[in-house]
């Protein structure tokens, strides 16, 4: 754990800031290149590249509030009051931000003109490899960690009285071997759509299994027991519905592009 990767003085940058920087710098590089090669121009695709971040945390500030609904309604009021707070601890939501991401810009490329299925592809492609590098600011920060553990490689974080899952660094690494994937399926896809369909189907899949091992409680619960084999988080419901939606859209455009 690096809360404070550097520090200059009085001026600190923490470690989860410069994770997610890294992260969006070298997403929106893969990007760029991609679009290049795409015949998409470049500053089309740094528009858009832009637009989805704002898209994403938008997505983040609404799913959190979403879930504070559900598990802390009496405290809806003071967060819409201290909006600030609010929007300060929203940010990292990933499950939301990357719904906000889709919605979003399901609007924006229709507007704008932008090779729909083609645009969707090349970001999808980039967005595990941000969540990758990102998922390593996660663990700097000690935020996102796992359920008590004896195994060797758990780790005692600050404010934790026993060693925990790493579960930042399991999804981390799950998440840059599906942008390995899915950089393999750009190469090679054979309908629009390909990519941004199976990159649903993957995180979600990622993200239900990675639940398991949480040991953060804020996600909240669809019915919880004893055992966290036998419960259902929010995110795993969340992530139910994302497998149905990415398998659904896999096999439309398939047959459309069949047609």
């Amino acid at each position: 754990m690096q809360p404070e990767l550097i520090k200059i003085g009085s001026y600190v940058i923490p470690g989860f800031t410069a994770a997610v920087a890294a992260a969006a710098l070298l997403a929106l590089a893969v990007s760029l290149a991609l679009a290049r090669k795409e015949g998409i121009d470049r500053m089309e695709m740094l528009s858009y590249a832009i637009f989805l971040r704002r898209s994403f945390w938008l997505g983040s500030v609404l799913y959190r509030l979403f879930l504070t609904s559900l598990t802390r309604p009496d405290t809806i009021a003071a967060n819409l009051f201290h909006l600030r707070t609010l929007i300060e601890r929203s940010g990292t939501s990933v499950l939301g931000g990357i719904l906000g991401a889709a919605l979003f810009s399901w609007i924006y490329l229709k507007r704008v003109g932008l090779p729909f299925w083609g645009t969707l592809d090349i970001a999808f492609t980039a967005i595990p490899l941000a969540q990758g590098i990102g998922r390593i600011g996660c663990f700097l920060g000690g935020c996102c960690y796992g359920r008590t553990t004896d195994l060797p490689w758990g780790v005692t974080f600050p404010g934790h009285d026993s060693p925990v899952h790493p579960t930042q660094l399991y999804e981390s690494a799950l998440n840059l071997l599906n942008f390995a994937l899915l950089f393999f399926v750009y190469k090679r896809r054979r309908f629009g759509g390909q990519v941004f369909a199976l990159y649903f189907f993957n995180y979600a899949l990622i993200r239900f299994f990675i639940e398991f091992w949480r040991g953060d409680t804020f996600r909240g619960f669809v019915f919880r027991s004893s055992s966290p084999w036998t419960s259902l988080s929010i995110p795993q419901l969340v992530s139910l519905i994302g497998l149905g939606v990415g398998i659904t859209l896999y096999l439309r455009l398939k047959k459309k592009a069949t047609a």
